[in-house]
């Protein structure tokens, strides 16, 4: 079996909890990746990564798919839900005693790197049992390499990019994960597939990400300045 249809591989997928994704022939991803090339050259000459020196890299690398991989063919990206609805996040919409602190919902559970990539190498090693003509090359990731993740799940039909720089799921908002997978596989779109069809989606007019930003790092523009970012002085800055 030399291809795969977008209906096998969802059916495949869903059995280890990866129930949304998108797949993009690689010419498409390039194509449409131009732009959001051009986009992290101006964001890295603004001095926006902060001391990110992986952020640093020539801007084509991010989407220069025969170098993480030669031969390949198509990328599969999956977007995975965080979204706890329980009482623990009910309790995090409480007022905090003082001294006390929040911790990111991502962080509540296991070490999503790990979690997700051990369901994308399983679904790998699935489908390629499957392949009976020959062996299937791929790699996978999940926020662990210079790739446009967000781009490529924007293009993928997953969702739009927000003005908080994050991917946004009608109906799941920013909460996902996202991660890839990047094989010498074609796969053969739904037969209504509309050529060049692009997510919906939009933010319209809200704003509420950049207003209630406390250190004003969401810019206009769906940029973030890193050097204000929580997230980075907490977790990337390493002075």
């Amino acid at each position: 079996m030399s291809e795969f249809s977008l209906q096998q591989l969802e059916s495949i997928a869903a059995e280890f909890g990866l129930t949304l994704l998108g797949v993009l022939p690689v010419d498409k991803a390039k194509r449409e990746l131009s732009n959001d090339i051009v986009n992290l050259k101006r964001w890295q000459q603004q001095g926006h990564a902060g001391e990110m020196d992986y952020m640093e890299r020539d801007a084509s690398l991010f989407a220069d798919f025969e170098h993480f991989l030669p031969g390949i063919k198509s990328i599969a990206c999956f977007a995975v839900s965080y979204y706890w609805r329980d009482e623990l996040a009910d309790a995090a919409q409480k007022p905090l005693p003082e001294g006390y602190g929040r911790v990111a919902r991502y962080a509540w559970g296991r070490d999503y790197h790990r979690v997700l990539k051990k369901r994308l190498v399983a679904l790998v090693k699935h489908v390629s049992s499957m392949q009976t003509a020959r062996e299937l090359k791929s790699r996978v990731f999940t926020d662990a390499v210079p790739l446009l993740e967000r781009a490529l799940a924007r293009s993928a039909n997953l969702g739009f990019i927000g003005k908080n720089t994050l991917l946004i799921r009608p109906g799941l908002g920013s909460f996902t994960l996202l991660g890839e997978i990047l094989w010498d596989l074609e796969i053969a779109p739904p037969a209504d597939t509309v050529a060049g069809s692009q997510p919906s989606g939009s933010c319209s007019s809200c704003t509420r990400c950049i207003t209630k930003c406390p250190t004003d790092a969401i810019l206009e523009g769906k940029q973030i300045d890193a050097r204000k970012c929580i997230s980075y002085l907490t977790i990337e800055k390493k002075g």
